[in-house]
């Protein structure tokens, strides 16, 4: 695939992962410049959509369809953790920020909850956070805990890590290129130390 083609295959793969999944094959066929263009996104969409989605949660609790369980609420328990607020939802889970309440010491920390039914998927989440396990890095959020819910579904509790996400910190805090350039390399080491534990991630983007 040429330089161009593959610069619009991944703008407009990136543009179609926003939207509904219902809706994405016939945005990327109504805006892409030819049919290599289309097939390339629609596998990278498929591709995509068979992985679990956990980790890419949005703010935005109507998303979660009507026969998944409730949300919890605030002051639930689970595990040796409070729940809090939620911090954000999507059709495979939810992350709420939590408190540690068995009494030992005081954390906060960002729990996440696999929502789907889907046997499947709860699989794929284990497997995800056994990975999420292997990895020390200090540009990855470490994993503190694991546990399974009443209902057997499983969840994974995480750093909290407060802040913007790039684009949003860059323009915020006026950086300039070499600031920018230094962000990317933390990014690609973090990247790398997966690689180096036979890791690779399918959901980095430009942004």
């Amino acid at each position: 695939m040429a330089k161009s083609a593959w610069a619009e295959t991944s703008r407009l793969f990136d543009e179609a992962l926003a939207l509904p999944t219902e809706e994405r094959e016939a945005f990327v066929r109504t805006q892409a410049a030819n049919d290599e263009v289309t097939t390339a996104v629609l596998r990278l969409l498929r591709a995509a959509e068979r992985q679990t989605g956990f980790l890419h949660t949005r703010a935005d609790p109507t998303a979660i369809a009507a026969d998944q369980p409730d949300p919890l609420k605030a002051g639930d328990l689970l595990g040796s953790w409070k729940i809090g607020r939620q911090l954000g939802a999507g059709g495979m889970g939810e992350v709420y920020l939590v408190e540690r309440n068995d009494g030992l010491f005081q954390q906060t920390a960002a729990l996440k909850l696999i929502r789907t039914p889907d046997r499947m998927a709860w699989d794929r989440f284990e497997r995800e956070r056994q990975i999420l396990a292997r990895l020390e890095h200090p540009n990855i959020a470490r994993i503190i805990d694991g546990g399974v819910a009443p209902d057997g579904r499983p969840f994974m509790v995480t750093e909290r890590i407060e802040g913007d996400d790039l684009v949003t910190y860059v323009r915020s805090h006026d950086c300039d290129l070499r600031e920018r350039v230094e962000l990317l390399r933390q990014v690609c080491a973090a990247a790398a130390h997966a690689h180096s534990k036979l890791t690779l991630h399918r959901d980095i983007k430009a942004s």
